[in-house]
């Protein structure tokens, strides 16, 4: 599994493109295609072979381009049930309190998939962990055969994501913590701003754990 990070946007989101076996999974996407088709990186073929779109959560800084993809590939879309109606709601994915208004999923509408416990994409096991806090339908997405796993705005590098915002609850958060105590060490952790880590060092040093 080799995995590509570009941050972009207003906040510095994380896209990430997993080369999973030749094919591609995207988790969230707050980059344009044009963007990332241009950093040279991917071949003529990339864009048929993008198995799927993953997000972790709802708001604006993390999708800004969903609907670009949409509109560029025909593939699954999956986000949590807990999220999903953010995408249309921009005081929900705070875009209103950041930039312009702006609601996804309306001009290339494309009927979002609902997260469940685990997806199989490509013959691989992606386990879904259920993270609410920062909002109510975040997600962590596991590799499980890779011991990989995309955070969103659950966990960072020594910090974790704020609670304040519209629907953000510190109790879940507080939960949420205590679930990722009980995984593994060596799992390693891309979140959705900053750089990588180990979930054991977060374990050991991050203030909030």
């Amino acid at each position: 599994m080799k995995i590509y990070t570009f941050p972009f946007g207003p906040l510095g989101a994380n896209m990430y493109v997993a080369d999973v076996g030749g094919n591609y999974v995207l988790i969230d996407p707050s980059v344009s295609p044009e963007k990332i088709i241009d950093s040279g990186k991917f071949g003529d073929d990339f864009l048929s072979k993008i198995s799927a779109i993953l997000i972790t959560h709802a708001h604006f800084d993390h999708v800004l381009y969903v609907d670009y993809w949409a509109k560029k590939i025909s593939c699954p879309i999956y986000i949590s049930s807990d999220d999903a109606a953010f995408l249309k709601d921009s005081d929900k994915n705070c875009s209103s309190h950041m930039m312009d208004d702006t609601a996804f999923f309306t001009v290339f509408y494309v009927e979002p998939k609902l997260l469940d416990d685990s997806l199989v994409i490509n013959d691989n096991m992606i386990r879904i962990i259920k993270t609410p806090g920062h909002t109510p339908g975040s997600v962590c997405f596991l590799f499980e055969q890779e011991k990989v796993m995309f955070s969103g705005d659950m966990l960072f590098a020594g910090a974790i994501g704020r609670c304040d915002l519209p629907l953000g609850n510190e109790s879940a958060m507080l939960n949420s913590i205590e679930l990722l105590k009980t995984m593994d060490d060596d799992i390693l952790v891309y979140p959705g701003h900053g750089y990588y880590t180990k979930l054991g060092i977060e374990k050991a040093r991050n203030p909030y754990f």
